[in-house]
Order: C-alpha cells, then sequence, then structure tokens
C-alpha cells in the first residue's frame, strides 16, 4: 500500500542495542547516530550524506522529516525493533521509527529491514545500522537507512523482487546505491503529478524529457513514464 507525503513527516530515532552482544556505546554516540540523519557531510567532497538530505533531494523538497532523538533501546536478544517501538513514551505522537543499531553483521537479525507495528502509537519501525564493519567503522550506506524508511513511511516495494525488473543501480529501491528513484515510484507520494510523466497511445512520440534527479519538469516536459515492470522491448 502506497501513503501520501507531502509536508512535514514525524519520526523517532531509537539508538538500540541487544544487550547479548553489543558493546555499550561510545560517549558521543547519540551525536554521530542524529548526524547520519540530520547533516552528514562528506569530508571530501562536503556533500550532505545524511537521510535527511536524500529525502529532500529525492522528493524535490516536498517531504520533509521532523525528526526526535529518544533514550537508548535495549532487548536481551534479537528483537531490537520491538524494543525500539515499545520503549517510547505514551503521547509521543512518532507514527514511525528509526531503530539504529551499532552494526550489521550478516545475519537476518541484524541486516536493513523493516515492519509494521500498529501499536503504542507507531504505524511502521525502520531497523538500520550506523556501520556495516564495526572494527573499521565502515558507514552503512544512506541508500540503504533510505530503503527501510521508505518502505515504512511511503509503502515502496523492493524492485529487485519484482519480476521483469531491469532497473540496476538507477533505481534506490533494487540497488540502495542512494540514487533516486523512478517516475511511477515518484508518483506514488505524491512527489510527482501524472501530467509530469510521458504518456500517449501509440508506438512513437516526441517529447522534452527532464532529468528525474533535477526537479519536477517545467511546462512543456516530462518524465519517462515507464512501469518499472516493463522490460524493454
Amino acid at each position: 500500500m502506497s501513503v501520501p507525503w507531502l509536508g512535514i513527516q514525524k519520526i523517532a530515532v531509537v539508538p538500540t542495542f541487544n544487550t547479548q552482544f553489543d558493546a555499550p556505546p561510545p560517549p558521543d554516540w547519540d551525536y554521530l547516530v542524529m548526524r547520519r540523519v540530520l547533516y552528514d557531510p562528506d569530508p571530501v567532497t562536503g556533500i550532505d550524506r545524511s537521510l535527511r538530505a536524500y529525502i529532500n533531494a529525492l522528493s524535490y523538497g516536498q517531504a520533509v522529516l521532523n525528526v526526535q532523538q529518544f533514550p537508548h533501546a535495549f532487548s536481551d536478544g534479537p528483537k531490537v525493533i520491538e524494543a525500539a517501538w515499545q520503549s517510547l513514551p505514551s503521547g509521543h505522537d512518532c507514527p514511525y521509527v528509526l531503530c539504529v543499531i551499532p552494526f550489521a553483521d550478516g545475519d537476518v537479525d541484524r541486516i536493513g529491514f523493516f515492519e509494521t507495528v500498529g501499536q503504542n502509537g507507531v504505524t511502521a519501525v525502520a531497523r538500520v545500522a550506523m556501520y556495516d564493519i564495526l572494527a573499521i567503522k565502515r558507514r552503512q550506506l544512506t541508500g540503504i537507512w533510505a530503503m527501510e524508511v521508505l518502505h515504512a513511511m511511503v509503502g515502496w516495494p523492493d524492485l529487485y523482487k519484482a519480476h521483469g525488473v531491469q532497473m540496476g543501480d538507477w533505481d534506490n529501491m533494487t540497488y540502495n546505491a542512494g540514487t533516486h528513484s523512478c517516475a511511477h515510484l515518484k508518483l506514488r507520494p505524491g512527489w510527482l503529478a501524472p501530467t509530469d510523466v510521458a504518456n500517449h497511445q501509440g508506438r512513437e512520440q516526441d517529447y522534452d524529457l527532464q532529468s528525474l534527479s533535477t526537479m519536477p519538469p517545467p511546462p512543456g516536459a516530462f518524465h519517462r513514464g515507464a512501469h518499472p515492470l516493463d522490460q524493454e522491448r
């Protein structure tokens, strides 16, 4: 199911730990987590790699994250998602939760994931990790964070699971590399209007095309409107 997202949407950020094997976090852990969410400039290029910047670019500034950080949550075992949403106080007013664990080690309970909740005022939770490899502090890609958040908040599917998809690394929902997504997906939350997408009967027609990564098209220009499940012919 697709959910519109125009304007401000609240999300709770909950750093979460499995007490069976996660070490105590360093003193600056909350700062590091919120940096990934709010403002994370690349040390070489200065480009902001944060989750908020990605969502802003993807939606052409139409979707805004209102972020609130909550105290750490703890689970005595793999159920960190449950620990994250259950830790929120009554009246928290955040329908979505970002559960941030220290690292992803490939285990099914440590990889990027999301699930719907429908309890304690929480609609859905996205689970992400600060690092893919903790020992060398290799950060988990922003594209992974975005993929799980977009699953949870707007209902976008994993396109790599769909039969016939040949998007490769051109859509973040197939490759989680922080690229843009296709016009078909951007129509769902309202980030593109149906009139922005080229759609006609017959085999050929000429259009002035606008890059999806720039902005919605100006008058007279269009985005290519092929459904992502259509194979090239």
